[in-house]
This record gives structure tokens, C-alpha cells and sequence, in this order.
């Protein structure tokens, strides 16, 4: 005999996105903050540390390459020539 009915599993699903709703509505506010601070402390830590994200970019350039040739990888066009 099964836990709970299918009529109950499918009342609980209908609670279970209700809520998830009801939270996505509450939080969205909160989130829309969070989102723009997160953005704002990336940006000033990006421009405190621009050598350093540089150096780092480099290197892992230099490390995909390495294991591009190494693992005979094709690198779509698009991909490639982002930078």
C-alpha cells in the first residue's frame, strides 16, 4: 500500500509550486538588490585587481591552449576568438 494516494501526491505538488511562486514573488525584490550589489562589488573588485585578473587570464589561456593541442580539441570559431 503506498504512502500517500496519487491524489495527495498531486495536491502536494499543486502546494509545492503555489509556495515556490509565493516565495519567487517575496524574494524577488530581495534578489533584484542582491543581483545589483553582486554586480557593483564585481565590477570594483575587477578594477582593483585588473593586473592580477589579467596575469590569471593569461595563464589559463596559455594552460587551455596547452591541453587543446595536447588532447587534439577543435575549438569552435566563436569560441575561439572571444576574448
Amino acid at each position: 500500500m503506498p504512502l500517500i494516494t496519487r491524489d495527495q501526491a498531486a495536491a502536494a505538488h499543486r502546494e509545492f509550486v503555489r509556495l515556490g511562486t509565493v516565495y519567487a514573488r517575496c524574494f524577488t525584490p530581495v534578489e533584484m538588490i542582491r543581483e545589483r550589489l553582486r554586480r557593483q562589488r564585481l565590477t570594483g573588485f575587477l578594477q582593483a585587481h585588473a593586473g592580477e585578473v589579467t596575469a590569471i587570464k593569461s595563464q589559463a589561456n596559455a594552460v587551455v591552449e596547452r591541453l587543446r593541442r595536447r588532447y587534439k580539441v577543435l575549438v569552435p570559431v566563436s569560441v575561439a576568438t572571444r576574448a
